[in-house]
């Protein structure tokens, strides 16, 4: 289908964009204004399978199996607009859609800084991993294809659809989940950066444009927190406030680092001290954004968080277990 071929090439263009930045970092810039326009396609490309995405939720297209099982023709408009993200598969469009967004972001500021290739490649390298996941678990599943051994015949759209669980029917839902993407996001900046820094042999030069990265990711986080939090205290049968979840824990965790790294980046541009800490915690902090991630989308707590989602599988927590590995070796090898 459409939208599944257009995910399976935007893949391969994050491939192929991550590995013309790098190439033009340790070899030849000829490449270099390739990657960026490459980049700038993948983002256009995740742009329009999201709008088809909405379209297809505000329109009822209940022959998509996401669909089928987080909306129905019941729901007012903003539910409809958080069954977006309100399933474990949409969750990923709409994080992969953010990072993507945030490449674009911070793309002018680096190329006008003569620092383009390495952070972005970085990010590329991120990105395609995202998106992989969307290839591993995609949202655009028709329910013949999930449902094959129950012999429903090709084109069959079901007049009633599951609906949004329950417990998603809150207006927090529509601004706590983007918002905590968007704090996720923030924290990768600082980390690209730091690594490039590392890479470049400049120590300090990178603080400057990581500064203001981390004081936006540091209050998004903590806004994300604390939506969170009065999502859970108005839910019945999610334990208050804050019940020290698993998953309210792993959103924590890159919130108190990057708090801790927004000042003694501060510290470093005062008086030039505290260099090694601000490298360690701005690679501690993304790790950590990539080890919530993976426990609260990949399943693996569904015994024993009310807040994680269905399992999707042993690929993709093998994928994220990779991903985890793959950008600690990069950080702290950097390091």
């Amino acid at each position: 289908m459409p939208g599944e071929l257009i995910i399976y090439a935007l893949f391969i263009l994050t491939i192929i964009s991550s590995g013309f930045y790098f190439y033009s970092f340790f070899g030849s810039k000829g490449l270099l204004k390739y990657s960026g326009r490459i980049f700038y396609s993948v983002t256009i490309g995740l742009m329009i399978v999201s709008v088809f995405f909405w379209v297809n939720i505000f329109t009822h297209i209940f022959q998509y199996t996401y669909i089928w099982e987080n909306s129905s023709q019941g729901l007012p408009n903003y539910l409809l607009f958080a069954s977006f993200f309100a399933g474990q598969l949409g969750s990923y469009l709409l994080m992969a859609l953010i990072f993507a967004i945030f490449g674009l972001i911070i793309l002018p500021k680096l190329r006008q800084n003569d620092n383009e290739s390495l952070p972005m490649g970085i990010f590329s390298l991120i990105l395609t991993f995202l998106i992989f996941i969307l290839i591993l678990k995609s949202p655009l599943d028709f329910v013949w294809d999930t449902f094959s051994t129950d012999n429903i015949q090709a084109g069959f759209i079901p007049a009633r659809s599951n609906g949004l669980n329950p417990i998603f029917e809150n207006f927090w839902i529509t601004i706590h989940s983007p918002i905590l993407f968007i704090g996720y996001a923030a924290v990768s900046v600082p980390f690209v950066l730091s690594v490039s820094g590392l890479i470049r042999k400049e120590y300090t030069k990178w603080i400057e444009s990581a500064l203001p990265w981390a004081l936006f990711s540091a209050a998004i986080l903590g806004l994300g927190l604390l939506m969170g939090g009065l999502w859970s205290y108005q839910t019945l049968g999610w334990e208050g406030f804050w019940s020290w979840d698993p998953v309210e824990n792993a959103s924590l965790t890159p919130w108190l680092t990057v708090i801790a790294l927004s000042h003694t980046l501060m510290v470093q541009k005062k008086t030039g001290r505290l260099a090694k800490t601000n490298f360690a915690l701005a690679i501690l902090s993304f790790i950590l954004v990539i080890y919530a991630v993976f426990l609260t989308r990949s399943g693996i707590l569904s015994q024993t968080s009310e807040y994680t989602f269905l399992n999707p599988g042993v690929s993709v927590h093998r994928l994220y277990t990779i991903m985890l590995v793959v950008f600690s070796v990069i950080g702290f090898s950097a390091f």
